[in-house]
């Protein structure tokens, strides 16, 4: 079984990724943003998030769920797809926010 936990980690990083966009999700609607803009490099997660295609996979609560505090939350939602190298940025910070308290929120200013 070479390479098997190759394959787990990859299904780790999609989880990790739609368990950071929840969590922005919903501390953008505690800030009170009616209109958002997702972007990722993952077409798979941006359709699972606007259709219900991906409704029978293993993540499909995770993605019921988003769609559900999308609905609730926001009038207007826009995504964008990104390649992987434009999205650096947003890579680096998926795991850390997996660590915040979400009923804790921190403003950061330059």
């Amino acid at each position: 079984m070479a390479g098997a936990g190759t394959l787990l980690q990859c299904k780790m990083q999609r989880w990790q990724k739609v368990k950071a966009r929840l969590a922005a999700l919903h501390a953008i609607s505690v800030c009170g943003s009616s209109h958002i803009q997702l972007e990722s490099d993952s077409m798979i997660l941006l359709t699972a998030l606007t259709s219900n295609t991906y409704d029978q996979s293993v993540g499909r609560g995770l993605f019921r769920e988003a769609r559900e505090e999308i609905r609730q939350n926001f009038v207007n939602l826009e995504v964008n797809f990104a390649q992987r190298s434009c999205n650096l940025c947003a890579h680096e910070l998926a795991p850390v926010a997996l660590t915040w308290d979400l009923g804790h929120l921190s403003t950061y200013s330059d």
